[in-house]
């Protein structure tokens, strides 16, 4: 059971002013909800109420970046998705990455809505991973890009072996502290 979130919402962060947007790039609710690639800061945490009550801080070693980590969301009843590892990443304040983890059943779900909202991925990498403990197990890589932004489905990623999926706005790619 998660423990209840507090009322009183983060201390806001200075980020960096936002340059000159194009219009966003809509990435549809598959994992943060409410998230739009090159939405702005404000925008992103005026769209919910799990997105204001992330928690945000600028990057070490990255000052214009910003990190902020939503509290993890337990899957609706009946529900297969339980997300966890919620976070998005401001490059200059406009939103350059959406991520989540989540357990490594739900990859139906996630796959049936990946491909009902963007197609059959542009690349499927099959290999195998050694988690902490030492499991060897069988990993699944895909990839989808429209030439602006690339969705990356890792299953299972090291070291928890939970499936990961990440959405990044390709010309901030470089700028982001992991480069993942």
């Amino acid at each position: 059971m998660l423990a209840a979130q507090p009322a009183t919402p983060p201390a806001a962060v200075a980020v960096p002013p936002a340059q000159a947007a194009a219009e966003p790039v809509k990435i549809v609710r598959y994992g943060l909800d409410h998230a739009e690639l090159g939405m702005s800061l404000a925008d992103w945490r005026a769209a919910s109420p799990d997105n204001a009550q992330a928690a945000c801080a600028l990057a070490p070693s990255h000052p214009q970046v910003v990190v902020c980590d939503a509290p993890p969301r337990p899957a609706p009843k009946g529900g297969y998705l339980d997300e966890q590892n919620r976070r998005a990443v401001f490059v200059d304040g406009v939103l350059a990455r959406v991520s989540y983890s989540t357990t490594i059943d739900a990859f139906d779900g996630v796959m049936a809505r990946l491909d009902q909202t963007f197609g059959r991925p542009a690349r499927v990498v099959r290999d195998t991973i050694r988690l902490q403990d030492g499991l060897v197990l069988p990993r699944v890589q895909m990839t989808w890009t429209n030439g602006l932004a690339t969705i990356r489905l890792t299953d299972p990623e090291a070291p928890g072996g939970l499936m990961t999926v990440r959405a990044t706005l390709n010309e901030d790619a470089s700028r982001l502290p992991d480069r993942g």
